[in-house]
């Protein structure tokens, strides 16, 4: 497992690309042929990697899957928790495998899996809207993503949750938290700033939210990512 928390790259799988930013998280099971494509100014991360059969051994409810991009989501706490672990005290092995148990508790598949098939097209533009919508002062609502697609919000919000196993709400709150990480990460933009550009009502609002979905507040994330 990978964290990226600062700089972007994309990596393809197959027929598959993903582009990262800070906060999100790959899952790579062993032999996975990959290709990585960084970005202007690289990219800085921390790896877990596991023994061959260390996995194996945990209960079921340990499974992580096939190869899988997280942007954002509850590994990201205990994965920013792990690095500030091994920054402030390389030597602290008990403190740092703690937080690998609670990495592979918060990235575990849930047990209540998305439902398989093919998202309705109307569906997979929705959340492609999502991911492409650059941050701004104007956030993005589930309403005008339900106005795109002639449905109503109810039938969408139902649809992404029960395709992506993800909120709309929660996933659109992911990519504005994403977009602040990068902003913190890349420059020196007061936090004021950055909160309206990410479509926060305000610092304090973004503060509030930025924290509760890392662990940490967005100074101490800044300086992290620097380190």
């Amino acid at each position: 497992m990978t964290l990226l928390y600062q700089g972007r790259l994309a990596e393809r799988v197959g027929g598959r690309e993903e582009e990262a930013g800070p906060l999100s998280i790959v899952v790579k099971p062993p032999g996975v042929r990959h290709a990585d494509r960084y970005g202007p100014d690289g990219a800085w991360t921390l790896q877990v990697s596991f023994a061959p059969g260390y996995l194996e051994t945990g209960r079921p409810e340990w499974h992580l899957g096939g190869w899988r991009w997280s942007h954002g989501g509850e590994g990201v706490r205990p994965f920013l928790a792990l690095l500030e672990s091994v920054r402030r005290a390389p030597a602290a092995g008990a403190d740092s495998e703690s937080l690998v148990f609670e990495l592979l508790a918060a990235m575990s598949l849930p047990g209540s899996r998305p439902v398989r098939g093919t998202a309705p097209r109307w569906l997979e533009r929705a959340r492609t809207r999502i991911d492409e919508t650059e941050s701004g002062p104007e956030p993005l609502r589930v309403r005008c993503l339900a106005e795109e697609a002639g449905v109503h919000p109810v039938s969408l919000a139902r649809a992404f949750r029960r395709h992506y196993g993800i909120t709309a709400t929660a996933a659109i709150r992911r990519r504005r938290i994403a977009a602040a990480a990068r902003a913190l990460s890349e420059g020196d933009a007061r936090l004021s700033h950055i909160a309206l550009d990410a479509g926060f009502a305000d610092q304090a609002h973004f503060c509030r939210v930025f924290k509760g979905a890392t662990g940490l507040t967005p100074l101490r994330f800044r300086h992290l990512a620097r380190a």
